[in-house]
């Protein structure tokens, strides 16, 4: 556990996703089960068990050297690595066992125009339903990772088993800021950004001055999606507006445009900075939780997790169903 904490993975989350789900706090003193665990530890990293077994050997997580890093800002490629490789472990364990009749691949359109009448709905929650259905409807899963190691990232693209797949692992959980983020990564698929071995991670939410092409496209692509052809309205706030001022002018501008009043609030929010006083307007308006079940609920219709291998059943509970990993280390 000492090595596997200084590759970056903390105990907390190994009794969650490598462990078996028997585990409990007598199993730390039973050296009977260390073989059980170096098994597991190389089969999680991918290393010879050998190396594993070795005491004087360090652990490592792959470098994944051709992931593309957007918005990163002080966190070097290596710190970022562990996190990058739970979500990729945990996309290709949801993708080898999606349930019979999951929808096939389908192509996102170039536009994020078309996406937009699929997710188009201002009701509290359904934003992010609306999103997450129009992304599964063309078999590209979404999933909300509950168990990252830190330094952590907002959400990724990346192909997993073949198949293209979308996680979140920031633990925000406002629908419509989640949806958002959906719909950039979305962009990604889009137009192509990520390969087999190359992963799109984002680690930001603002844009900085200057920033690549690809991220900007990715950021209109998801303005499409959740505010259709026209973009984001401009909310007219009054100088230096309060969290209130902004909460109201964006109900109002829901009840003219259709556009969730929380979508509103964040796309001021990253077009000024003021996501504090953004999460506080959020929470005005009611709408500051239920992303996480809503994508989980996703994931409990489309994923068998009872069938899958005491492995992939590891990763799987970094999404499903949510721990508290403070229980968990018990």
């Amino acid at each position: 556990m000492a090595r596997l904490a200084a590759a970056g993975f903390s105990r907390d989350f190994a009794v969650q996703g490598i462990l078996p789900d028997w585990w409990s706090s007598e199993c730390w003193s039973d050296d009977a089960l260390l073989p059980e665990v170096q098994i597991r530890v190389a089969r999680f990293l991918g290393l010879q068990l050998g190396q594993v077994a070795d005491p004087e050997s360090p652990l490592s997580a792959p470098s994944y050297a051709n992931a593309r890093l957007r918005r990163v800002r002080d966190v070097d490629r290596d710190r970022l690595a562990p996190a990058i490789h739970v979500a990729v472990r945990t996309a290709a364990a949801v993708v080898r066992n999606l349930r019979a009749g999951a929808p096939p691949v389908g192509q996102l359109p170039r536009s994020g125009s078309y996406l937009h009448g699929l997710s188009r709905h201002a009701e509290e929650h359904q934003l992010i339903s609306g999103v997450a259905s129009a992304l599964w409807s063309r078999g590209i899963p979404v999933v909300p990772l509950g168990a990252v190691p830190a330094p952590s990232f907002q959400a990724m693209a990346c192909i997993a088993e073949g198949r293209p797949v979308i996680a979140t692992a920031y633990q925000h959980d406002e629908p419509a800021r989640v949806a958002f983020w959906l719909a950039h990564e979305a962009g990604h698929l889009a137009h192509g950004d990520c390969g087999g071995d190359g992963p799109v991670v984002d680690g930001e939410e603002a844009a900085a001055e200057g920033e690549a092409e690809m991220e900007r496209n990715a950021d209109r692509y998801a303005t499409e999606v959740i505010a259709g052809p026209s973009g984001f309205p401009e909310l007219r706030l009054p100088p230096d507006p309060s969290f209130k001022d902004v909460a109201r002018r964006a109900a109002t501008l829901q009840s003219v445009t259709g556009i969730d009043s929380a979508a509103l609030v964040f796309s001021w929010a990253r077009e000024t900075g003021r996501h504090q006083d953004a999460a506080l307007a959020v929470k005005a308006l009611y709408k500051q939780a239920g992303a996480r079940q809503a994508l989980r609920a996703f994931l409990s219709e489309w994923v068998d997790a009872d069938g899958a291998t005491e492995t992939d059943g590891a990763l799987l509970r970094c999404v499903l169903p949510p721990v508290d990993l403070d229980e968990a280390a018990v």
